[in-house]
């Protein structure tokens, strides 16, 4: 069996992606290009509700943990200079 390759999709653009899906459908509503009865309207309110319980879900496991550490990031010019000192 071959395997299968999934690609890295980062959390930014999983949100960008989103935002982009729901301003285009946003679009063909105003438009009158996609029809929105109160079918369609109960459909994106769950939708919305569901990622709304992923986007907590995910900031709970990634949030930093009581007594966790701090990451600092430096520039290149500043690992530059210590690394002669």
């Amino acid at each position: 069996m071959p395997a299968k390759i999934l690609q890295f999709i980062s959390r930014r653009e999983q949100v960008r992606q989103r935002g982009a899906r729901n301003y285009a459908r946003w679009m063909r509503i105003t438009k009158g290009l996609e029809p929105y009865g109160p079918k369609e309207r109960h459909r994106i309110f769950q939708q919305q509700a569901e990622e709304e319980r992923k986007d907590r879900a995910w900031a709970i496991r990634h949030a930093p943990g009581p007594g966790s550490a701090v990451i600092l990031a430096f520039s290149e010019q500043d690992e530059r200079s210590t690394v002669g000192a």
